[in-house]
Formats: structure tokens, C-alpha cells, sequence
């Protein structure tokens, strides 16, 4: 199973992506809408694969 972490503020964005790549059988996708909660995330569980967004305040994916 890939794992895929997403960090995007517009929800219908993160949902949608996750909607598309959890049609593949082999994926599953978290969806966080702020950096923070990403990291914090992070620190329990791991993911194989970062998908952030580049334009969020606060920290975001130019960081």
C-alpha cells in the first residue's frame, strides 16, 4: 500500500485529489488543509509520499 500525505488549503482540491489517486487499489491518501497538522502527523505515522501545496499561509510546500 503507498501512503500519500496531501497539504492543500481548499478543501475541494485536497478531496478531489484524494477521491482520484484513491481509485488505484494500492493507494490511500490523508488529506491535511495546514502545514502544522502535517507535521504533526508526521511525527506518528509515515507516509511514502509528500504532496504540498506551494501557495498556503503559514508553512507550505516553498518552505
Amino acid at each position: 500500500m503507498i501512503l500519500i500525505i496531501m497539504v492543500d488549503d481548499h478543501p475541494s482540491v485536497g478531496q478531489g485529489t484524494k477521491y482520484m489517486i484513491e481509485e488505484e487499489s494500492d493507494m490511500k491518501a490523508t488529506v491535511v488543509s495546514m502545514g502544522m497538522q502535517a507535521l504533526e502527523l508526521l511525527k506518528c505515522e509515515m507516509f511514502d509520499l509528500l504532496i504540498i501545496d506551494l501557495n498556503m499561509p503559514v508553512i507550505n510546500g516553498g518552505n
